[in-house]
C-alpha cells in the first residue's frame, strides 16, 4: 500500500486552517467592528449609553469638556460638542470627567482650582447644556478630584467621591432626583475605622432603574489597602453592612491609584479590581470568592444582558472578558471604561485613551 505522508500533510493542512479559522472567528466576536477614533486630543473618556439607546463619550481636551454621541448604537457618531471650558479641569490617573445616562445625560468634573465637583445636565441627549451646578455642599472637600456618577430610577443620579471635610478621606455621596438641576445634602456613605480611606483610589457608584445602587472604594485597615462594597436595594433609604471583597488581603504604604469598576442590576452586583499587579472579579452573591482575570490594572465591568463583561489594561494591551470566554485583546492603550446597551443581550461599547486619541468600539 502506498505511503500517505501527501494525505496526512493534506489532512494537517486542512486542520491547521480549520484552527485559524475558529481562532479568526472568536477574535472578530471578541473585537466587534473597527475603534471608532473620537478626537485625537482627548484625555480620560467615559461611555454611557441612555435609556434611548444613544451612546455618549465624555473626554477632556485641555481645560473643555467636550462629547460625542451616537444614535445607530456606536457605528458613528455626530460632531463633538463642548459642554464647557473649565480654568482647573483636573484630567489624568482616573481624575476625569464622569457620565451618566438615563432618561437625560449628565457630565461632572472635579475642579482642582476650587476642590469642588461641578455637573452639567442635557434633557435633549446632549445637543444642549446647562450648568454648572456644584454637587459637594462643603467647600473644598473634593479636592482629590476622585468620584463616579451613575444614572439611577427615573430622573435621578449618584454622585460618590473622596471627601476630606474631616480632613482624612472618606466616602461621601449625593442624589439629584431632577436629572441634575440640584443635588441632595451629601450622605456620609463610609468612614474607615482606622481614619482614612485609601487616599487616591476613585471610588465608584452603579445604580439601576429598580433603586439598587452600590458604592465601592478601595479602604485601609491595619495597613490594607483592599476593596469593599457598601449596597442598597431601596435608592440608599436603607444600606447593607460593608463588605469586603475577595479572600486575600493587600498590605501596601502607598496608595496604587487603581479603584476598579462595578456594575448592578436587579439586584445583582458585578466588580472587577485589582489587587498587587492581578485583577481579579466578584460577584456580591459570594464576595469572598475571587477569580483571576489577569495581570493588568484599570478594570471595568458592565453587566449587558445575561452577560458580564469586563475590561482592563493589562500594558498597553485593553483585555476583554465576556463570561466564561477567554480573554481577548481589543486593542492598545489605558484607563478603559464601559457601558451595556439597554435590552441588549451582551453588546457593549468600550472606550479609551490610546495614543491617537480617545477611542470608542461597539462590540456585540
Amino acid at each position: 500500500m502506498p505511503t500517505s505522508i501527501d494525505t496526512m500533510t493534506s489532512a494537517c493542512a486542512w486542520r491547521t486552517m480549520l484552527v485559524a479559522a475558529l481562532f479568526a472567528c472568536v477574535t472578530a466576536s471578541a473585537r466587534g467592528a473597527e475603534p471608532v477614533v473620537i478626537d485625537a486630543a482627548g484625555k480620560q473618556p467615559r461611555v454611557a449609553i441612555g435609556a434611548d439607546k444613544t451612546v455618549h463619550v465624555l473626554y477632556g481636551v485641555g481645560p473643555s469638556l467636550k462629547i460625542r454621541s451616537s444614535h445607530d448604537g456606536g457605528a458613528t457618531y455626530g460632531p463633538a460638542v463642548e459642554i464647557g471650558k473649565v480654568t482647573g479641569l483636573m484630567l489624568g490617573m482616573r481624575r476625569g470627567p464622569q457620565l451618566a445616562a438615563g432618561d437625560g445625560v449628565l457630565v461632572a468634573a472635579g475642579i482642582g482650582a476650587t476642590g469642588d465637583i461641578l455637573s452639567w445636565y442635557s434633557g435633549d441627549a446632549g445637543k444642549t447644556w446647562a450648568g454648572a451646578i456644584t454637587i459637594n455642599d462643603k467647600p473644598r472637600v473634593a479636592r482629590e478630584g476622585l468620584f463616579s456618577l451613575a444614572a439611577g430610577t427615573r430622573g435621578s443620579a449618584w454622585a460618590t467621591w473622596l471627601d476630606l471635610r474631616d480632613t482624612k478621606a472618606q466616602i461621601y455621596a449625593s442624589r439629584t432626583s431632577d436629572g441634575g438641576k440640584k443635588w441632595s445634602p451629601n450622605v456620609l456613605v463610609y468612614r474607615s475605622p482606622d481614619g482614612t480611606v485609601c487616599e487616591c483610589c476613585q471610588p465608584m457608584v452603579a445604580a439601576d432603574a429598580g433603586g439598587d445602587v452600590a458604592f465601592m472604594w478601595r479602604n485601609l485597615i491595619g495597613g490594607a489597602r483592599d476593596m469593599y462594597v457598601r449596597s442598597s436595594t431601596d435608592e440608599v433609604k436603607t444600606m447593607a453592612a460593608p463588605m469586603k471583597l475577595g479572600s486575600g488581603t493587600w498590605q501596601l504604604n502607598a496608595c496604587p491609584m487603581d479603584g476598579g469598576g462595578i456594575s448592578v442590576s436587579d439586584h445583582r452586583i458585578e466588580t472587577a479590581w485589582r489587587r498587587e499587579g492581578t485583577v481579579f472579579m466578584t460577584s456580591l452573591d459570594e464576595p469572598t470568592k475571587e477569580a483571576q482575570l489577569g495581570a493588568g490594572k484599570n478594570s471595568a465591568v458592565a453587566i449587558a444582558g445575561k452577560a458580564v463583561v469586563r475590561v482592563w489594561q493589562a500594558g498597553d494591551d485593553i483585555q476583554m472578558k465576556r463570561g466564561n470566554q477567554a480573554a481577548a485583546s481589543i486593542g492598545k492603550g489605558s484607563y478603559p471604561t464601559i457601558a451595556a446597551v439597554p435590552g441588549g443581550d451582551g453588546a457593549v461599547v468600550v472606550a479609551w485613551e490610546a495614543a491617537d486619541g480617545v477611542r470608542a468600539l461597539l462590540i456585540e
